[in-house]
This record gives structure tokens, C-alpha cells and sequence, in this order.
């Protein structure tokens, strides 16, 4: 392990334990363990999320995250791979995605719920959020391409779709990557905030709007430090893989 990485590891340390130790001063001088839980609560609300019934709805809530941002993904490869083909078509759709990206999350959602089934409805919502993150990144990566070499792949005497998924693909990997690891965690966030609005059966969301209800604030912030560590472990692999593909490319 390298000094700079063991720094980097004491400092990220260092950081959790000020933290604690603000929580553990507000939560003893407040006196209100309702409001302001303590630390012995709160673990004790961690352990309490390790049962079948929160386990299977944190599988469900993954699994949404897992799919929305692969939908996103793709519809974002479709319209960057129709960029390429006609990029006056960027013109398009830009004012669709600046509004998506633009507009107030609470508004989409509210829409959409009115429109949709309640499943649906989640899915959408995290489209209609993550599809302009991705669109915009993996664009970035097209737009850096030199012009030069946009010529030499025009002449060509290959197919548009193999001169796409040999050679475009490729030297936008870097942008792809970096695109799921930014929509994992903004994914995480759209989809756990559709299934609180729309209160969908065996998903986090629901457990979060029951909570909220019952005001068990350790419960919730114990199913925040949970997702933290989860998104966190999930982005760290990400980049790791993202890293090594990278440096194949």
C-alpha cells in the first residue's frame, strides 16, 4: 500500500470520525432521542435491516437501479450512435433532455405517477433523469474525436454499424464507464425517491415512507449510512474495472 493511498485512507477516516463525533455532541445535548437518535440507536436500527423482508426489498430497489440505468445506457448509445449518423439530430433532441435536466425532480415525478402504473412509473422517472447524464457524457467522448480521423473512418468501405461497434465504440469505452459510474450512484438516489413517491411494494422506498411515517429517524439513518457504503463499495469496483478497461483501450 502506497503513502499517498494509506493518506487518502486516514483522511476518509478521519472525516467518519468527526462526524460521529458531531452527531454523538448534538444527540446529547438535545435530548431527544426521537429527533435526534444516538449512536447506540442507530447501530442497533443498522443490524434491525439485516432481515429477510429488508433484504428482499433492498434485491428489488439493486435490481431497478441495475435496470435503469442499463435502459438509460442504451437509449443514450441510440441517440449518440443517430449523432453520429445525422449530428444535426443533436438539435433534436436537445430540448427534450435540457428540460428533463433542467426541471424540478418533483414535477417529473408527480407527472409521471399521473400517467403511469406504479412499477413503470419508477423506471420512467429514472429515465427521464439519468438518460441526459448519460446522453451528455458519452457525446463529450464523440465530440473530442479528432476530425481527421472522423474522415479516414468515413472512407471506409465497411457498413455504418460495423464502422459504430469496431471503431466508435471503442474510443468512447473511457466515456461509457465514466458515464455508469457517475449514473450508479444518481440512479440509486431517482429510484429510491420514485418508489417513496409511488410507495412500491418490496422496495427501499417503501421501508424509507414507513419509517418517515413512524418517525424512526434511527431507522432512516441507518438505511442512509447503508446505501452510502453500498453505492460507495459499488463505484469503487467500477472504477477499478473502469481503470484496467481503460488502459486495454
Amino acid at each position: 500500500m502506497t503513502h499517498s493511498t494509506i493518506k487518502k485512507i486516514s483522511l476518509f477516516l478521519t472525516t467518519i470520525l468527526i462526524v460521529f463525533l458531531i452527531w454523538i455532541i448534538i444527540s446529547s445535548t438535545k435530548h431527544n432521542e426521537i429527533i435526534y437518535p444516538t449512536i447506540d440507536l442507530i447501530w442497533t436500527s443498522f443490524l434491525n435491516i439485516f432481515i429477510k423482508s429488508n433484504l428482499i426489498a433492498l434485491l428489488h430497489t439493486f435490481l431497478r437501479v441495475l435496470s435503469c440505468v442499463g435502459i438509460s445506457l442504451g437509449l443514450s448509445l441510440f441517440l449518440n450512435i443517430i449523432y453520429i449518423r445525422f449530428p444535426k439530430s443533436y438539435y433534436l433532441f436537445s430540448p427534450v433532455l435540457t428540460f428533463f435536466k433542467t426541471v424540478p425532480f418533483i414535477c417529473i415525478s408527480l407527472f409521471v405517477i399521473l400517467l403511469f402504473k406504479n412499477t413503470t412509473a419508477v423506471y420512467v422517472i429514472g429515465c427521464c433523469l439519468i438518460v441526459p447524464i448519460c446522453h451528455e457524457g458519452i457525446k463529450s467522448g464523440i465530440d473530442n474525436f479528432n476530425n481527421n480521423l472522423m474522415d479516414e473512418v468515413k472512407l471506409l468501405d465497411v457498413s455504418f454499424s460495423k464502422k459504430v461497434f469496431n471503431v466508435f465504440i471503442p474510443l468512447i469505452m473511457p466515456n461509457i464507464l465514466l458515464v455508469v459510474l457517475q449514473s450508479f450512484g444518481m440512479g440509486f438516489k431517482v429510484i429510491l425517491m420514485g418508489e417513496y413517491f409511488v410507495q412500491l411494494k418490496k422496495s427501499v422506498g417503501l421501508v424509507i415512507y414507513q419509517a418517515k411515517a413512524n418517525l424512526e429517524m434511527d431507522a432512516l439513518i441507518a438505511w442512509s449510512i447503508l446505501i452510502v457504503i453500498i453505492v460507495s463499495v459499488i463505484e469503487i469496483l467500477i472504477r477499478q474495472i473502469s481503470q484496467r478497461l481503460i488502459y486495454k483501450y
